[in-house]
């Protein structure tokens, strides 16, 4: 709550919490190994490195007192930085090409953290961007998923809802190589969707027939 908070807000935070309940309140597995597989991947989702997460991390202090603790005296710092409306393509890889930027960079930082209100606004220039359209998309259709899971889970379709929900497992990365398997993702789904399904249908058992002369049941 504290790290999603830091990340956003409480609003914010308060929503993976809910979530979370609502599938930790039909858990009744004594290993809770669907609350904890939730509890992970639902973070994983709504916490990503975008613009506003990279500059809050390095200025919150952290990175400074790590420097301050390898290194003694006054530190040259140079930042690899590929800005989303500012860089280029590499010609090689096809992936926005970093550039490098001097101390000057830090102050803009600083100010780009404390913009992080603006994330998901109409406000959020960075919002616009492909990579975080499917982001936002992606953390979506994951929380569609999460109430559907609560909505369906029974002790005989409990495996295969602990593999949909940790389909995020196979989402990492950041910027083009976590929007990559975002895509391959999707293959993913599908397969784990269609062995829930096959669960959930396999614990209702075959539908009675009913006699078309008395409606009675076979």
């Amino acid at each position: 709550m504290a790290r999603l908070t830091s990340y956003q807000n409480s609003a914010y935070a308060s929503r993976y919490r809910e979530k979370l309940d609502s599938l930790i309140a039909v858990d009744t597995d004594a290993g809770q190994h669907l609350s904890r597989a939730v509890a992970r991947y639902l973070y994983k989702m709504m916490a990503i490195k975008d613009e506003y997460e990279v500059a809050r991390l390095y200025t919150d202090g952290r990175f400074a007192n790590a420097l301050s603790a390898q290194f003694e005296g006054d530190v040259s710092i140079s930042y690899h930085l590929a800005p989303p409306m500012f860089s280029g393509a590499d010609p090689v890889t096809g992936r926005p090409k970093k550039a490098v930027y001097g101390s000057w960079v830090r102050p803009v930082m600083s100010v780009l953290a404390s913009c992080k209100s603006l994330r998901g606004t109409v406000f959020d220039l960075f919002g616009y961007t492909a990579e975080r359209k499917a982001e936002r998309a992606a953390l979506t259709r994951y929380e569609a998923l999460l109430d559907e899971v609560a909505a369906r889970l029974t002790a005989a379709n409990y495996t295969a809802a602990v593999q949909l929900v940790s389909v995020p497992e196979q989402i990492r990365g950041f910027g083009p190589v976590r929007h990559a398997h975002l895509v391959a993702a999707d293959k993913a789904y599908a397969a784990a969707q269609a062995e829930f399904d096959k669960a959930c249908d396999a614990a209702a058992g075959p539908i009675p027939r009913r006699s078309q002369e008395n409606g009675l049941r076979d």
